[in-house]
């Protein structure tokens, strides 16, 4: 069973400044229009578009978890190798902020969300017209933005709504070496949905990466959306999570197939395997399970 480590001491302050973080990230965000922003990496900086409106909702915006994934992977790559010419898949790209990024550090990138703005189980009315703007729209006009950091290779942007395999099939590969997202568990009613999708473009070698803001209220519990997503991962079977950075209200959860996860078992613990830098791996907590990931 994969439980919360116990917080170190001291950590009820880095936890408070992380809320009043969120909560002014929050406000700002219901409060005022999305405006241009930058994101550095990798030596370069990209410049994103932000898009604020019903028809992009949250996702017009490159939220805090986008950027702490960012550094994630340009620091810790998949947590066992670098970027450099793997197939990356960005779930819930919004801005494709992180697919951008990833592209900087020489990944394959394919920045994917959905063609319409939907909660999980609502259906498009048929008598109402597609949206002006989609976030595919917006992570397209970030792509063509930052066009001359990426070469000849740019990321690509394509259409993905979880579970669904006709959009599967339409990704530029059948298959990714890393598949990340950042804040994407919040509505669980899609787990299901996602689980199949990861299911269907990973590989054996694929690890899946997600970023995750807690804004629940114990020190000592998961958020309730990772822990709605975790229990759907043990049913599965098919994963082993490990939570390999902890920094009270921000979650890294890393998973690679677990039949993998336990022939590298001699690993574990070692949440940084390269290009570690001081301070990154501060009470990091890894955990390594078998038998369905639990």
């Amino acid at each position: 069973m994969l439980r919360r480590a116990a917080p170190a001491a001291g950590s009820w302050l880095r936890r408070l400044r992380h809320r009043l973080s969120d909560e002014l990230e929050l406000f700002t965000f219901s409060m005022f229009a999305a405006a241009s922003t930058s994101l550095a990496t990798s030596g370069a900086v990209l410049h994103i578009t932000q898009w604020s409106g019903h028809d992009v909702g949250s996702g017009g915006r490159l939220w805090g978890g986008s950027r702490r994934l960012v550094r994630y992977l340009e620091v810790h790559g998949d947590g066992r190798r670098p970027l450099d010419g793997l197939r990356l898949l960005e779930l819930g790209a919004g801005t494709g902020g992180v697919g951008l990024a990833a592209g900087l550090l020489g990944a394959h990138a394919t920045l994917t969300d959905q063609a319409s703005f939907l909660y999980p189980g609502e259906e498009l009315p048929t008598n109402v017209s597609q949206p002006s703007r989609t976030l595919l729209d917006l992570a397209r006009e970030n792509v063509a933005r930052n066009e001359g950091a990426f070469g000849a290779a740019p990321p690509v942007v394509a259409r993905l709504l979880w579970g669904d395999e006709e959009d599967e099939r339409s990704l530029p590969h059948p298959e990714y070496d890393v598949i990340c997202g950042g804040d994407i568990l919040g509505f669980t009613a899609a787990h299901g949905d996602l689980l199949r999708t990861l299911r269907r473009v990973s590989l054996d070698s694929t690890v899946v990466l997600l970023e995750c803001t807690d804004r629940g209220a114990s020190e000592t519990e998961f958020p309730p959306d990772l822990a709605c997503f975790l229990s759907a991962v043990a049913a599965e079977g098919l994963w082993a999570p490990a939570v390999v950075r902890d920094h009270g209200r921000h979650l890294t959860l890393r998973m690679a197939k677990a039949r993998l996860a336990r022939a590298a078992s001699d690993t574990a613990g070692k949440a940084c395997t390269f290009g570690t830098r001081e301070g990154d791996c501060e009470h990091t907590h890894t955990h390594t399970h078998g038998g369905g990931g639990w």
